[in-house]
């Protein structure tokens, strides 16, 4: 994910052996580590001021005996003042930022389905996302925040397939933006507020980069060869993926790389 400003660039990575935080700087292509062995640290988002990150960690878990407890924490930029900023019994994970700085959003099972939660850092109270009484009881991941309107984008599983939605501040009802056969996820909100960027199955099940208009009309698979993960939109609105070339010789995992596209799909 790019900090606000545009010249770094956070990430998870196993290259140490276990997954954790790093920052790239863009102009230098200089990295540092920025959290240090403890538990698998992943998926880290940049504070509105690009001054701390929160990302989510089994610190109190082990993934490879099913004992998954993730919570989310929060570290300043440079490393230091790593905290927990919810822990808790439950699974919690995928955090991004309030517009204003002071809390978070994430997903959580505590309540029995894992759902969207907003979490206050002043004061620590976790509350839903949604009424209960809004029927919005369905499994949820992935929640990305516009900070200019507070929208929130996520993808949610109902009946076995995932779609993404948008929960509008605003007026604070969640709409469906994607309602098809395939399975959508890791939604972003474009900078202009107009599109949104997702990954999405093709028949071959590789994932392929997938975008529909705020409104939940124009949806369209803008790549086809290949194989694709985890598009973000880069700080000009052009798109930031990883690729791979399942017919390469050596084969995924291991020849894995950083692309960006036009917003048209085009290389």
């Amino acid at each position: 994910m790019y900090s606000p400003d545009g010249q770094f660039i956070a990430f998870n990575s196993n290259r140490a052996g276990v997954f954790d935080i790093y920052i790239l700087e863009v102009a230098t292509g200089d990295i540092r580590q920025i959290t240090e062995h403890r538990g698998h640290n992943y998926v880290p988002r940049w504070s509105p001021d690009g001054k701390r990150l929160a990302f989510y960690s089994n610190y109190l878990g082990n993934p490879w005996t099913g004992e998954i407890d993730h919570d989310v924490y929060v570290v300043n930029a440079d490393g230091s003042d790593q905290q927990a900023a919810v822990s808790d019994p439950s699974d919690d994970m995928f955090a991004d930022w309030l517009p204003d700085g002071t809390g978070l959003v994430f997903a959580s099972d505590r309540g029995g389905t894992r759902v969207l939660h907003t979490l206050n850092l002043l004061t620590g109270v976790v509350v839903p996302l949604f009424d209960p009484d809004e029927g919005m009881d369905f499994t949820m991941f992935q929640p990305r925040i516009h900070l200019p309107t507070g929208d929130v984008v996520f993808e949610g599983y109902r009946e076995g397939n995932s779609d993404v939605w948008l929960f509008d501040s605003s007026d604070r009802v969640a709409r469906q933006l994607t309602n098809t056969p395939a399975d959508e996820y890791g939604p972003a909100i474009s900078p202009d507020g107009t599109m949104v960027l997702f990954q999405v199955a093709d028949e071959q099940g590789r994932g392929q980069v997938g975008m529909v208009n705020i409104t939940g009309t124009d949806y369209r698979v803008v790549t086809s060869m290949g194989a694709y993960t985890t598009p973000i939109w880069g700080p000009s609105g052009n798109i930031v993926t990883i690729y791979y070339d399942p017919d390469a010789v050596d084969g995924p995992p291991s020849n894995w790389n950083l692309y960006t596209l036009d917003a048209d799909g085009t290389t």
